[in-house]
């Protein structure tokens, strides 16, 4: 279900004809920063399951 409802995120947004190169620039900057936090120990990732786990239980 969770892949499903990605790939339906990833779909819908390719419908976008116009493509916002400062949106693009603006995550691609804030995603290699996330990386970089983890990476360095700054911050810790936890497991998607149990994020989404959590989620489910919160909001079903």
């Amino acid at each position: 279900m969770e892949e499903r409802a990605e790939l339906a995120y990833f779909l819908i947004h390719s419908l976008d004809k116009e493509v916002d190169k400062d949106i693009d620039l603006a995550w691609d900057i804030e995603l290699t920063q996330r990386l970089e936090d983890i990476i360095s120990g700054i911050v810790s990732g936890e497991q998607s399951d149990k994020v989404f786990t959590e989620l489910r239980d919160k909001y079903s």
